[in-house]
């Protein structure tokens, strides 16, 4: 979840074959960028799913590696906030809300044994949109400009939740949420969102088409282009460990374990071998900092 509203986007061009990428999000509304002798080829998404696999498995294995709080209980709770009524709605207690001393833990040994297996992912998920975007997003750019796409992070306010999890005595929630918006160079649109679990989502929809995503995920896709004001609050986040130490643990690690995709070294690799190695990394990324 995030809580930043600026510019608002209804689409991203993608980068021009000749020139490269602009510098600045150009904003859109209301306006489609494909005509009817640029349509997208078939294989656009799979060019793009390929390219953003490995972004994907790093953040996944940084959160399953990393220490965090550990979570005393979950307990489902009566919807009481206007939600579908098939909408379950959880609330989480740490240690502390139960006199319990802080313990840090890794992966799901911080997370209750009795909480379901998508529970479990989505505690792990939790609230970490905006660091997923912030530390990804410099590395994604750079991906797809090689494929002559374009990518830009934006917020969206309008997320269907197929499950919510909320702390105790917190209020009506509205669940403004960053994620990546990616074009092609044909102008094809994709949502890369990975943190789309928080919300009870199938982790295999972290890549979607615009359209799918509008469908499947949130009631419209107008949003929000990320600024210069959300990367300050990002950087102040992330700067210190003493401030925030499991944001900036992954932070760091997932910087770290991203800047070796593009490398000579992951290039020499194909497929699942590709996988591997940049999950090794991020585990090895992960234990330097924490």
């Amino acid at each position: 979840m995030s809580s930043l509203n600026q510019k608002v986007v209804n689409s991203i061009e993608p980068a021009s074959q000749s020139q490269g990428p602009p510098d600045e999000l150009q904003s859109a509304v209301g306006r489609g960028l494909r005509s009817d002798s640029q349509q997208p080829s078939p294989s656009d998404f799979e060019t793009m799913k390929a390219i953003l696999e490995p972004f994907v498995h790093i953040f996944n294995t940084v959160t399953d590696h990393v220490e965090s709080e550990a979570i005393s209980r979950v307990e489902l709770q009566a919807n009481t906030q206007g939600w579908p009524a098939n909408v379950p709605v959880y609330t989480v207690y740490s240690r502390g809300d139960d006199g319990l001393s802080q313990i840090w833990a890794r992966g799901t040994a911080a997370m209750p044994r009795n909480a379901a297996p998508k529970v479990q992912r989505a505690l792990q998920k939790l609230y970490l949109c905006d660091m997923a975007t912030y530390s990804m997003l410099p590395y994604i750019k750079q991906a797809v400009q090689k494929v002559h796409g374009r990518a830009d992070g934006i917020i969206i306010s309008n997320v269907v939740p197929r499950m919510l999890l909320l702390y105790p005595h917190m209020g009506r929630v509205v669940c403004e949420h960053s994620v990546c918006i990616i074009a092609s160079a044909s102008g094809e649109q994709y949502i890369a969102d990975f943190t789309l679990e928080q919300f009870g989502f199938d982790p295999d929809m972290w890549l979607m088409k615009r359209s799918d995503y509008h469908d499947l995920v949130c009631s419209g896709l107008s949003g929000v282009c990320i600024d210069e004001e959300w990367y300050a609050d990002m950087e102040r986040l992330t700067s210190d460990v003493q401030n925030e130490p499991l944001l900036y643990n992954i932070c760091q690690a997932t910087r770290r374990a991203c800047g070796v995709v593009g490398t000579t070294s992951f290039e020499k690799l194909r497929g699942s071998e590709q996988v591997d190695w940049v999950r090794d990394r991020a585990i090895e990324a992960v234990l330097c900092y924490d």
